[in-house]
């Protein structure tokens, strides 16, 4: 197709590709500078036959491009047919904004740091409150249990009294066990770009 090779190339586009006018003109725009795969994975292949027949779902599109350097840039672009009669152009027209891209990325990556260092501060208050909450019910049985051991008479009453007590402090803690299990089924959130 003749229209998927440069044919005009602006001040804007030289500076953004660090690509002389001449050194791209009569050039494949991919592979020249839309790369064949983006970083995300995204197949350029067929990308400008399938712009130029459906010209109207790319008004606005997030694209890759490659400069000179092979150093990834990423730029939102738009693209119109113009009509003259029997003949037509295409109209691209694009911004950079790969520092732009380069901050939501980082943006990204700190949220996900925050939120793990968050999970981490949540599971050491959690690991001190579990302590002391399992503390509590096992030395009420620990202390039942010494006063089963050192009775000098069996009394069946004060025997069933201490084992209702053991019951109920290990019920205690067995509710506290299933809590801590149940918290840690939480997800962690999926981030992803939304265009």
């Amino acid at each position: 197709m003749r229209y998927t090779f440069v044919t005009f190339f602006n001040t804007f586009s030289e500076n953004l590709f660090k690509y002389k006018r001449d050194e791209v003109l009569g050039k494949k725009i991919v592979p020249a500078i839309i790369p064949y795969k983006e970083s995300d994975g995204t197949d350029n292949t067929g990308l400008l036959e399938n712009m130029f027949r459906n010209s109207e779902i790319f008004y606005l599109k997030k694209s890759e491009g490659i400069s000179r350097d092979n150093e990834r840039l990423s730029f939102i672009w738009s693209l119109k047919k113009l009509s003259h009669g029997k003949s037509f152009e295409y109209i691209m027209d694009g911004n950079d904004i790969t520092e732009t891209q380069g901050v939501y990325k980082r943006n990204t990556e700190l949220r996900k740091e925050m939120f793990r260092k968050e999970r981490l501060a949540d599971i050491g208050g959690l690991a001190a409150t579990v302590a002391h909450s399992l503390r509590n019910p096992m030395t009420a049985i620990k202390a039942s249990v010494f006063n089963i051991k050192n009775r000098k008479s069996i009394n069946k009453n004060a025997i069933d009294k201490k084992l209702d007590i053991i019951n109920t402090k290990v019920n205690e803690a067995a509710g506290i066990i299933d809590k801590l299990v149940n918290l840690a089924d939480i997800k962690t959130p999926q981030y992803q770009y939304i265009n």
